[in-house]
């Protein structure tokens, strides 16, 4: 199977996700299972295909999974209001941060 590199437009969590999969050792498949995400989603997030809105809920816990290497931030872009950025799980958990 080829590994998956994020595009050139990719948001920073991208890149992040991808770096931290790698350097852990894991599988996007083992990382989505611990983050509780459904792998086709999390290969999407990595790709960079499915990074344009990414909910704050998927956001948080793909930052606890990752021990915080990837936090919830690195899916913002300059449209994002500072304030979703820093909800937690329990809070709007269908809110888009990007």
């Amino acid at each position: 199977m080829a590994r998956t590199e994020p595009s050139p437009t990719a948001p920073p969590g991208s890149v992040l996700l991808r770096q931290h999969i790698d350097t852990a050792g894991t599988s996007i498949p083992a990382f989505a299972l611990a983050a509780g995400i459904d792998r086709t989603q999390l290969q999407r997030l990595v790709e960079g295909s499915g990074a344009k809105r990414v909910s704050v809920q998927t956001a948080t816990r793909i930052e606890r999974a990752s021990k915080g290497a990837v936090p919830v931030s690195a899916w913002a872009t300059d449209d994002d209001d500072a304030v979703a950025l820093e909800h937690d799980a329990t809070s709007a958990p269908d809110a888009a941060v990007a």
